[in-house]
């Protein structure tokens, strides 16, 4: 069953986007307000237990969903092993990625959204402003559910856009944000949301280059049950196709 959120537990968001092709994705986790100190040592702990368990982790700066989902280059491998360390093998990076998945899963009052755009090629939106688009509807879903937001940390990169749409948000809310952009390898949380949305992406790009089909089904398996918003698709988005994200 999809999370349903307290309308009355003020909450904080960590925000990470990934474009390919015609396809833009957004997810947001949504945690209560004071539990991401809590989450933030959680999530550390489980990248030293992983740590411990599988050394070859350890070479990684952070939790990144396209590093453990794809392969290692010859250059990279031998990175590696210059260092002195053991590369890890592809089952063995799927296996954090999916135990990771899990994790977020288990995490209290954690609720995910994922909003999805496809365009046409003739109808391909100007580069920054689809960032700004899709984040509008972002916060016009997370507006149905109530409750007060208190901070939104964005992966950092399209900082401009998604400031205008956390203004704007706010401003329509009457709430004051603490807005902020953070390089990912400094937030853990942020990091969990770039896992999120790349096992969309997967999902949502069956048969299409660079698709992983073993990865197809992991944002619906491992997130599904307990974490999809409330009132999106069977498959927790919300879609727009062509224009439509464009409609204020």
């Amino acid at each position: 069953m999809p999370a349903t959120p307290d309308p009355d537990t003020p909450r904080a968001l960590f925000l990470d986007e990934s474009g390919w092709g015609n396809d833009l994705l957004l997810s947001a986790l949504s945690v209560p307000q004071n539990s991401d100190v809590l989450l933030r040592r959680d999530t550390r702990r489980l990248r030293g237990r992983l740590g411990a368990l599988l050394p070859g982790f350890r070479t990684f700066a952070e939790f990144h969903g396209i590093e453990l989902a794809g392969g290692l280059s010859d250059d990279e491998r031998a990175r590696i092993l210059a260092e002195g360390q053991e590369p890890l093998e592809s089952y063995q990076r799927e296996f954090i990625y999916q135990h990771t998945l899990d994790f977020m899963a288990s995490l209290p009052g954690a609720v995910i959204y994922t909003c999805h755009w496809r365009w046409k090629p003739t109808d391909k939106p100007k580069n920054e402003a689809r960032f700004a688009r899709i984040a509008d509807r972002m916060f016009e879903w997370i507006d149905e559910h109530g409750y007060p937001i208190v901070s939104a940390t964005f992966d950092r990169g399209h900082d401009r856009e998604y400031r205008r749409a956390a203004r704007e948000a706010q401003k329509r809310r009457q709430e004051d944000w603490d807005v902020s952009f953070v390089n990912s390898k400094s937030e853990p949380l942020v990091q969990l949301t770039d896992l999120a949305v790349y096992a969309a992406k997967q999902d949502c790009s069956r048969g299409q280059q660079g698709n992983k089909l073993q990865m197809v089904d992991w944002y619906q398996r491992h997130l599904g049950d307990s974490t999809f918003a409330p009132d999106g698709d069977s498959y927790g988005y919300r879609r727009y196709q062509g224009g439509a994200c464009d409609q204020k």
